[in-house]
């Protein structure tokens, strides 16, 4: 009599149900959420005023996910080497507050001035853009030459 197959047997009947309860429990360990997720800016514009130039200033964007599924930032775009923009993590449940830090950089830059960063996400309006506008003064003068 051959005990080799039967150990075998049961060691394959062991995995399996090894298996099907470490899924069981993953799946109750996790929260379930339907719908979609929503993104909901406090505002998205901001005028920064009167700057002068070499001023580095930080403006911080609010939202909240009123959707009823996790948010997802993607990806954050700005559209100058002059802007950088952060954030605390990437996914919110919903209800969750966070904030977008926009830090601008005003070397080199003089008179009326816009960037924008765009806020990439999944939800329906997958593109968000937020902006920055500001007057930086230099203590120069350009004057076009005639």
């Amino acid at each position: 009599m051959k005990k080799t197959p039967y150990i075998k047997l049961f060691l394959f009947f062991a995995l399996v149900v090894v298996i099907a309860t470490a899924c069981n429990n993953n799946e109750n360990n996790e929260k379930k959420y339907s719908g979609n997720a929503e993104i909901k800016f406090e505002h998205t514009q901001a005028d920064l005023g009167k700057l002068q130039e070499g001023e580095q200033v930080e403006h911080a964007f609010y939202f909240t996910n009123t959707g009823s599924n996790i948010l997802q930032i993607k990806e954050i775009i700005t559209d100058c080497g002059c802007t950088v923009a952060s954030i605390e993590k990437k996914e919110y449940k919903p209800n969750e507050e966070g904030v977008i830090r926009i830090r601008l950089n005003t070397s080199q830059l003089f008179n009326n001035q816009y960037k924008t960063t765009k806020v990439i996400t999944n939800t329906k309006d997958s593109v968000i853009t937020l902006s920055l506008a500001a007057f930086i003064e230099s203590e120069y003068e350009l004057v076009p030459v005639n």
